[in-house]
This record gives structure tokens, C-alpha cells and sequence, in this order.
């Protein structure tokens, strides 16, 4: 009974597993292999129980016969663990670390194969000439100065390889995250903006990758420094601040100067969107009445 019900269970698993993963070779090859396993050992368990069903071979060609059929199914079963199941399970292995956050971690984002400039066979679709001079390091146009920017979903935002919603997640952005751009955005086949960042995670490390052009928003001109955001109207009004260090909060800022947290989270809301989100280098402004 137990075969009858689990061998249509495991090929059924088998093939949903493989129609959800056709995006990725490793993981399609992996699922047709176990699917072909378990349909294999389905009809092997079958067959034992016909044949436990049936009368015991007694003439030396019954049991000669027998003998056969059970060298070949037993051979057939070694295959089936063999190939399928062990080729599988490391198929299925090797498409499960690949897409571990590690293995994305620093990674350049990949740029729009279709933008100017971007062909491999030569500038702008043109052949490339072995003698085209170099231009002198000392006269090449400066790197483009892109502008730092803010996480605006509420529910945070995925950070992926690709400027495609179907690659792989890199690391979720809070709320609030300031991160910096990195290159020109792209646009994928649907027409959405996909910007290349690179900022930090919840884990604390820094991460590079794709965001959706919809869901982050340019910080206004001196809201931002390269260590970290900052807000000059406080710092011209007069305000005290703190730079925010590797464990701080702004809980633990107020408390530490004998500050309102409340009043401290709303004074900084201008450049602190969420108040437990902050980073290295942002500076933290002190209510008024620490002024003096």
C-alpha cells in the first residue's frame, strides 16, 4: 500500500518541482531525473507485487525465467539510484548554492547589452580596429557622478543580480535605506527602470545588485555626504549632532545625551526616513533644548 501511494506522490513532486524551475537549467535537469527515478521505482514496486500475487514458479524454466526478470529490474534499480537520483541531487545541490546570497555578494550588476557603446564587436556596432589608438589616460572624460538615493517601499525593497523581477534575490533593503548608484539604469523587456545600487543590508554588509527604478527616490541636493546622510538646515540652525557608529541607534543616541527619543526621531525625520534604519557616518541632530 505504502508503494502505491508514495510512488505517484514522489513523481507528482517530481514534476511540479520541474515545471516551477524551468527558468533555471540545473534545476529543470534535476527535477526530469528524479521524476524518471520515481516513476521507475513506482513500476518496479508494481511489478514485486504482481508477482507476489501469482503462484511460485516451480519448473526450472519458471524459476530460470524469474531469475532473468529479476536481474534485469534489480540492474534497472541501481540505474535509477544511480543516475537519476544521484546525478539529480547533485544538480539539485549545485543550483541551490548557486543562488546563495554569498555567491552575489559584490558582484558588478550586470550592464544593458543593448545600450551604446555596449557591443563587444566594436564601438556602436562598428568592427574593432586592432590600430585604434588609446586615449591618453590624462584626457579620458571623467566617470559620471550618480546620485545617492532612498528606499521608499514600505515593505522593503528586493535587491537582485539582474534588471529582471525573475533573477535572483540578492538581499532585502529596509525601509529607508540610503544607497548609491552605481551606473546608468537599464530597462527590461517590459519596460520597467532597473537601477544598478550598492548600500547595505539588514545583515550589516554591503551588497551591490538591482532595484526597481519605482521604488527609490533621489535625495535633495547636500541631504548627503560620502560618509553618510546628513541635513544642513539643522546644521545652520544651529543643532548638535552625533555621526553614527557600527551598533549605534538612535534610541541609544537620545539616551546617551540625555535627549528625548521622540523628539530625536522627529527632529531627523527629514533625512532619517525610518528611524531603525541608520548607518555608519549619518548624522544624528540633538533636540533644541540640548543647544542651549
Amino acid at each position: 500500500m505504502a508503494e502505491h501511494l508514495g510512488g505517484p506522490a514522489y513523481v507528482f513532486g517530481s514534476v511540479l518541482y520541474t515545471a516551477q524551475n524551468l527558468h533555471s537549467p540545473l534545476a529543470a535537469t534535476a527535477g526530469a531525473l528524479f521524476t524518471v527515478g520515481s516513476a521507475e521505482f513506482w513500476v518496479s514496486a508494481a511489478r514485486t507485487d504482481l508477482l507476489n500475487r501469482r503462484a511460485v514458479p516451480r519448473t526450472p524454466e519458471q524459476i530460470d525465467a524469474r531469475a532473468k526478470s529479476e536481474a534485469r529490474w534489480g540492474i534497472a534499480d541501481r540505474i535509477a539510484l544511480g543516475v537519476t537520483f544521484g546525478v539529480g541531487m547533485l544538480l539539485f545541490a549545485w543550483d541551490t548554492l548557486d543562488d546563495q546570497p554569498w555567491n552575489n555578494t559584490g558582484k558588478t550588476p550586470a550592464t544593458d547589452p543593448t545600450a551604446p557603446g555596449n557591443d563587444s564587436s566594436g564601438v556602436d556596432g562598428a568592427p574593432p580596429d586592432e590600430n585604434t589608438e588609446q586615449p591618453d589616460p590624462g584626457t579620458q572624460t571623467p566617470p559620471q557622478d550618480f546620485p545617492q538615493l532612498t528606499v521608499l517601499a514600505d515593505d522593503g525593497l528586493n535587491l537582485r543580480t539582474q534588471p529582471d523581477a525573475d533573477s535572483t534575490v540578492v538581499t532585502v533593503l529596509q525601509p529607508g535605506t540610503f544607497v548609491e548608484q552605481t551606473a546608468a539604469p537599464s530597462t527590461d523587456q517590459s519596460g520597467e527602470a532597473w537601477i544598478p545600487v550598492e548600500g547595505f543590508g539588514p545583515d550589516g554588509e554591503m551588497h551591490s545588485g538591482w532595484v526597481s527604478g519605482d521604488h527609490v527616490e533621489a535625495h535633495p541636493d547636500g541631504s548627503s555626504n560620502p560618509a553618510g546622510r546628513t541635513n544642513p538646515t539643522l546644521e545652520q540652525d544651529g543643532y548638535q549632532w552625533v555621526e553614527v557608529k557600527n551598533g549605534d541607534s538612535i534610541r541609544l543616541i537620545a539616551r546617551t545625551h540625555s535627549a528625548d527619543v521622540a523628539e530625536t526621531v522627529v527632529l531627523n525625520m527629514d533625512h532619517i526616513l525610518s528611524p531603525d534604519v541608520i548607518f555608519s557616518g549619518d548624522r544624528i541632530y540633538l533636540p533644541a533644548t540640548l543647544v542651549g
